[in-house]
C-alpha cells in the first residue's frame, strides 16, 4: 500500500466515522448508555463492589468506542492535510 493510498483510506475511514458520530441515534445511544451506567453506579449500595466495577468497565468501553471514532476523524483530517501538502493544494 502506497503512502497516498493509506492516506486516502484514512480519509475514507474518517468520513465513515464522522457519519456515525453525526447520527442522532448513535449520539443518543452513547449518551444514554453513559447516563444509565452512571445512574446505576450512583444508586448502587456500598457492598455492591462487583456491580460497580462492571458499570465502571462498561462506561469505559463506551468512552473507548467514542474515542476510537474521534481518533479516526482526526487521522482523516491529518491525512487530508498531508495529501494537500503533497499535491500543492491549500490545506
Amino acid at each position: 500500500m502506497t503512502d497516498e493510498t493509506k492516506l486516502r483510506k484514512d480519509m475514507e475511514m474518517a468520513a465513515r466515522a464522522r457519519a456515525i458520530m453525526d447520527d442522532p441515534a448513535v449520539v443518543q445511544a452513547f449518551d444514554g448508555l453513559q447516563a444509565a451506567y452512571y445512574s446505576a453506579w450512583c444508586a448502587s449500595d456500598a457492598p455492591e463492589t462487583e456491580a460497580r466495577e462492571r458499570l465502571y468497565l462498561a462506561s469505559g468501553i463506551v468512552a473507548q468506542v467514542r474515542n476510537h471514532l474521534l481518533l479516526a476523524i482526526e487521522n482523516g483530517k491529518i491525512a487530508n492535510i498531508e495529501i494537500n501538502t503533497k499535491t500543492g493544494r491549500p490545506a
